[in-house]
């Protein structure tokens, strides 16, 4: 599922509603360095993701 322009809360809505076994976030950018500026907005969904429900899967995140 790609989720884009979303706020964080209709994101933690949509990923719950699709019941996942494991939560992967894909970040990266359009050099090396863009992945970081990027990885802010994964970790504020991670952390509202893990905040909303005792029982959210592994948590993953790949990228540059």
């Amino acid at each position: 599922m790609i989720l884009k322009r979303l706020s964080i809360d209709q994101s933690v809505s949509r990923v719950q509603k699709s019941n996942p076994r494991l939560i992967v976030f894909v970040v990266y950018g359009q050099n090396p360095n863009s992945g970081t500026t990027s990885m802010i907005g994964a970790i504020d969904l991670a952390k509202s993701l893990k905040q909303s429900d005792s029982l959210v899967p592994p948590i993953c995140f790949v990228g540059s």
